[in-house]
Order: C-alpha cells, then sequence, then structure tokens
C-alpha cells in the first residue's frame, strides 16, 4: 500500500520518476496474497473452453441511497473566500530554494517564498506558486505542477497577505510591483507579469488573480500547438535462479496541445514501446512475448471546456482522487498497468478511462462528477510474465489451468459513475466520494473439474465510498483517507464454493507523516489496514491485514544526486520489499537512475509471491 512520494507536498521533487517507489493498496488484482505454488503446472484453457461462474452475481447499474447523499453534499458549496497558493516546497538551503525559484520561474509560474523561523537561529523557507484569486485556478495550477514533477497542495492565503493585491498586468507589460504581504512572505523576481514562452504555459498555471472565466493574462494564440514528451530505455536484471534478463525496453511518448478561442483547450497524447529482451533471450513463452513486446497506448487525450464555475473534460483522461504519498487507496477511477507489480514510473502505471468529467468551483468548494460509459480495466499480463496475480494453487495432483481474462462487454449498464466533493477549511483540504464501477481489478473465479482447477480472471459491480484530508504544519504535512468497497468478490478455500469466491465487504485506510528536513531530505512514515466487516473464515486473507512503510530520500551529498530508500513491511505475515535507488538529475532534459527490488517473507503473502523475482535496474529519460 506505501508507494512512491507522488505527492510530496512538503519537499519539492525535481523531475524524480516517482513510481518506481509504489507499492498497491491489496495484496493484488485477485484480492488475495497467493502466488503460483512451485511444481504446478500452468498452461492456457483449451480452445473452445468455458467456465461456469457459479456464484458470480450480476449487479446492475443502479442510482443508490448513496448516490443522493452526495448530492446533496454537492448541492451545500462553502460561501468563505479567500486567496490560494500551491505549496512544491520547503528549504532549509537557500542555494537550493532558489535553483527550485528559478526552476519554476522559467515555466512562468508565479512564485512566492515565505519564511518560518523554527528556533532562534534555524528557519526554514516555503515556496508558493500562486496567489490565485479562485480555487479552480490554484487547483488547475497544482495539477499542471504534479505533471511537471512538482507535488504541491493547497493552501489559503494569510488574511494580510489579501489586502492591495494588484491585478494581473495586461500581456506584455512591465512585471508589477509586489503586493504588501507579511514580512515573512516575499515574491521572487520576475515571478509575475511575464509572458510565458515555454511549452508549458500553453496549458500553464493561469496567470495569478485571474477567474477561471476570465482569459489568462498570457493566453496562448488560439493557433499554436505546443508538442512535448519524453523518450525511455529502461533495462532489468532478474536475479534468483534462473538468472536472466527480464526487461530492455524502449519507450517513446509524444503529446500535443492546443487551443480554439479562450474557453476550448485540447490534447493529444499516446505512446509506443518495444520490449527487446522478448528477442534477445528465450526465457519466456510466446503467449508472454507476444503480450509484452510491443505495445501502443492511447493516453491522455481530450477537450477541455470552460463555463464560467464549471469546466468540462471530455475523452480519454486520468482522475486522481488520492491524496496520499503514493498510495492507490482512493485512486477508486484510473485502470493500472500491473504487469510489473507496481515497480515503475508512475506516469506509466495508470492507464486513462474513456470520461465524461465536470468539476463546480464555488469559493472553497471544489465538485466533480465523472461518467464512463466504457470502461478500461487493469492490464495484469498473462500467466507466466513476471509479476502476474496467479489465484491460489490447487492440491498437489491437479493441474493449474487459467483461462482468458473476460472483461464484461461495452454496454451502458456496465458503465461507472461518481461524485467527489471537497471543502478548503483552516487549512484542511477533505473531500468525500462516492464511485461504482465494474472493478478495474480481475477476480478469478473457480471451476473444479475431476484433474484440474480452472481459473478465470472476471470483474464484477462494486461500490466504493471514502474520504480523504490533508494539512501543512510547519515542516510536516499530515494525509489520511479511507476507501469502504461493497461487493467485491474473494477467493475462499472451500471447495464447495460453486465458484470459489464470495462477496466481502471492507474498509481500507491509511495515513502517513511527511517531514521535510535539511539538504532537501524527505521522510515519509506510513501505516495502512484492511478490516473485513463480515469475514468469512475460508477466506485466505485474515480479518485485519495491517502494514507500515518508511520512504527516505536526500540530495545530502549533491543538488543533482538523490539516493533514496522504500521500504514496506507486512505486518501479519512479516513480509517485506526493500527499493534502494539513486537518481542522477543531470539537467533540465536528462535523469539517470539505478537500484534495486528485494522481496521476502513467505510464499503466500503480498510481498513474498515475488520472492523469486529480485532484480536490479538502470534507466534513462530524456524529456522535451
Amino acid at each position: 500500500m506505501i508507494g512512491s512520494v507522488r505527492d510530496r507536498p512538503a519537499a519539492r521533487l525535481p523531475r524524480i520518476e516517482p513510481m518506481n517507489r509504489a507499492i498497491s493498496p491489496s495484496p493484488g488484482p485477485s484480492g488475495h496474497p497467493l502466488p503460483r505454488g512451485e511444481g504446478e503446472s500452468v498452461r492456457p484453457s483449451a480452445a473452445g473452453s468455458r467456465v461456469k461462474t457459479g456464484g458470480n452475481r450480476r449487479r446492475t447499474f443502479v442510482f443508490d441511497r448513496w448516490f443522493w447523499t452526495f448530492l446533496v453534499f454537492f448541492l451545500a458549496p462553502s460561501i468563505a473566500h479567500a486567496e490560494y497558493w500551491v505549496q512544491v516546497g520547503v528549504f532549509y538551503d537557500k542555494a537550493q530554494l532558489d535553483q527550485a525559484s528559478k526552476d519554476l520561474r522559467r515555466k512562468t509560474y508565479p512564485v512566492a517564498t515565505q519564511l518560518e523561523p523554527v528556533t532562534a537561529h534555524r528557519s526554514f523557507t516555503r515556496l508558493l506558486v500562486g496567489p490565485y484569486s479562485n480555487r479552480a485556478a490554484a487547483e488547475q495550477a497544482r495539477v499542471q505542477l504534479l505533471q511537471l514533477g512538482w507535488h504541491g497542495f493547497l493552501r489559503e492565503a494569510p488574511m494580510a497577505a489579501r489586502a492591495g493585491r494588484p491585478a494581473a498586468p495586461a500581456t506584455g507589460s512591465a512585471p508589477p510591483k509586489a503586493a504588501e504581504l507579511p514580512a515573512a512572505v516575499a515574491k521572487t523576481p520576475a515571478a509575475v507579469g511575464t509572458k510565458p514562452e515555454s511549452v508549458d504555459s500553453l496549458f500553464g498555471a493561469p496567470v495569478a488573480g485571474t477567474p477561471p472565466s476570465a482569459p489568462a493574462a498570457a493566453a496562448p494564440s488560439p493557433r499554436r500547438i505546443a508538442f512535448s514528451g519524453f523518450y525511455l530505455f529502461d533495462a532489468a536484471y532478474t536475479l534468483p535462479d534462473p538468472a536472466h534478463g527480464s526487461k530492455f525496453r524502449n519507450l517513446l511518448d509524444l503529446g500535443a496541445r492546443g487551443a480554439w478561442g479562450q474557453r476550448v483547450k485540447w490534447k493529444l497524447s499516446g505512446r509506443v514501446a518495444y520490449d527487446a529482451i522478448y528477442d534477445l533471450n528465450n526465457f519466456y513463452a510466446e503467449t508472454v512475448r507476444n503480450d509484452a513486446r510491443f505495445e501502443a497506448l492511447i493516453d491522455e487525450t481530450f477537450f477541455d471546456i470552460s463555463a464560467g464555475n464549471t469546466d468540462f473534460r471530455i475523452g480519454r483522461q486520468n482522475v486522481v482522487w488520492g491524496e496520499m504519498v503514493g498510495l492507490f487507496l482512493a485512486d477508486v477511477v484510473s485502470a493500472k498497468d500491473l504487469r510489473e507489480f507496481v515497480a515503475q514510473d508512475f506516469d506509466l502505471i495508470r492507464i486513462p478511462q474513456w470520461a465524461v468529467r465536470s468539476e463546480y468551483f464555488k469559493n472553497d468548494f471544489h465538485g466533480e462528477f465523472v461518467w464512463i460509459p466504457y470502461m478500461t480495466y487493469d492490464n495484469i499480463g498473462v500467466p507466466g510474465s513476471e509479476f502476474y496475480p496467479y489465484p491460489p494453487p490447487p492440491p498437489p495432483g491437479n493441474l493449474f489451468v487459467i483461462n482468458k481474462e473476460q472483461r464484461p462487454p461495452d454496454r451502458l449498464d456496465n458503465a461507472a459513475y461518481g461524485l467527489r466533493g471537497s471543502y478548503l477549511v483552516a487549512g484542511w483540504d477533505t473531500a468525500l466520494f462516492y464511485y461504482t464501477s465494474m472493478g478495474t481489478s480481475a477476480t478469478f473465479i473457480r471451476q473444479i473439474v475431476p484433474g484440474a482447477y480452472i481459473y478465470t480472471p472476471t470483474h464484477q459491480r462494486i461500490r466504493q465510498t471514502g474520504f480523504t484530508t490533508s494539512k501543512g504544519f510547519s515542516s510536516m504535512v499530515f494525509k489520511t483517507e479511507a476507501v469502504y468497497t461493497r461487493g467485491r468478490d474473494f477467493n475462499v478455500s472451500r471447495v464447495s464454493e460453486p465458484s470459489g469466491v464470495v462477496p466481502q465487504d471492507f474498509l481500507d485506510y491509511a495515513f502517513s507523516f511527511e517531514f521535510s528536513l535539511a539538504h532537501e531530505t524527505t521522510l515519509n512514515l506510513q501505516g495502512f489496514q484492511r478490516i473485513f466487516f463480515n469475514h468469512d473464515p475460508d477466506n485466505y486473507l485474515r480479518a485485519s491485514e495491517s502494514g507500515a512503510g518508511i520512504y527516505l530520500s536526500s540530495k545530502f551529498f549533491s543538488h543533482k544526486m538523490e539516493p533514496s530508500l522504500l521500504m514496506a513491511y507486512g505486518i501479519n505475515h512479516h513480509d517485506s520489499m526493500w527499493r534502494p535507488s539513486v537518481t542522477w538529475h543531470v539537467d533540465d532534459h536528462w535523469t539517470a537512475s539505478t537500484g534495486a527490488d528485494f522481496f521476502s517473507g513467505p510464499m503466500g503473502s503480498a510481498f513474498g509471491r515475488y520472492g523469486d523475482h529480485d532484480r536490479v535496474y538502470v534507466n534513462c529519460r530524456y524529456q522535451f
């Protein structure tokens, strides 16, 4: 459940590839921790074979009482008003602060700093982007900064900082004199009023002080098209016997952005990848080679339409509702690429959904509605791949057969929808949400025939209700979130159960404390737990499953060199994952990193099931 520092609000993360440090919030897409047993036979099903799903119930697409509860929540926006900032870092070293400010100014973001004394002889400085006169503009800037590698969170401006704020200047005018802020707050030079020239400015932060319905002071030309992307080389070598090369991938990601007038923007992006490891060795079966050798993916591709306080996004998009550092706990909408467990870059693991999304902003209130007519599901690969989430193995002497995944047909009764509302009050950013879908994670339905156990990955409708909250305290940020899920099926050991699964209701919750220390050092401590409320005694998971994690990174030795360590530990089964790495930030375009992934614990545990997949890796990325 612990992951890389995806939302690291208390420290700046320059061009880090954070999803190299992430852990799934559940033991696996099948809802249980057991791996493939040793010595069993794994083979595809015979052509035309069919599996009876037994107790797998069909759940209809209905609006239940939870929908109306959240609808009422959406119709009660806050009446408070404030100016907003996006805090992107806390710094103890002035040179590092100046470099971070310079990087943001280069991308035309308005920047400010705020000095916070710790003792009589020691202090730190917050790095802020803004101010923005409304939450919509600030939220848009936060999302854009996240895409650029800056992991921030929203803050309300002090009342004293709101007085006398000058309006944003017209395009091409000279930068205004900094507003009279509290003594501890100072605008960095050239932060406001400059004309954007970078690629990022096309979808860049709106000029501080302008409402979302008004054109930004530095609006791009409607005919201008901006291109961006990256190239990634990624190689890995698996260590346990038989040792073998497990990845030699080349990936190219390309995107274009543009605008039609002031109210309509568009984005088109996609990626292609070729993994040469499947042509360099004969370790993998042909089915695995065909599945992973080459791939092409339509990434985020959508239209943005602004209509006053309401924005619409139509197309293929990621919807991120989670607040926790590197967790997927509340990220219930987007599908995921789990063919490497979660050991790949964060911007590669999410799979967008084809969706219609509306967002409403009213002062401190932010409401969302999302409708997904045709679902996209997790990519778990095929049997025989490195991190396939095998169901429980059969008793000795039986064949172990896994059929092709059965995904629900593309019909409107299999559509997904959800509501989310959040308030920013006294620094607490708190959200509630409700979401129902044909779960993106697969459940393995079991069929027992003489001499064989046959499993088929399927999906069933689930309903999820949750909340997230976060707040910054000096140089520490606290975050917590919880999700209650109804209707998900879990495997049981009971042979008399026709389909081998039973529905279980459960609660996932997690909390974290993140500390920003000197030398851009980040220490993140997390705890998480899953609790079953109607626990079946034959469920392969216990009535409660708990864990903890630690993430530590620092630039103590050099501003360009960043060693880090992620450790996650399962308390119930004493299993763990260790992920040491070193990242070299060469310049604004190049980064390189090397590291290792180590798994330990019982074979039936969340991490121990991958104990024979320890590996070392190296990657290099060029961003343009």
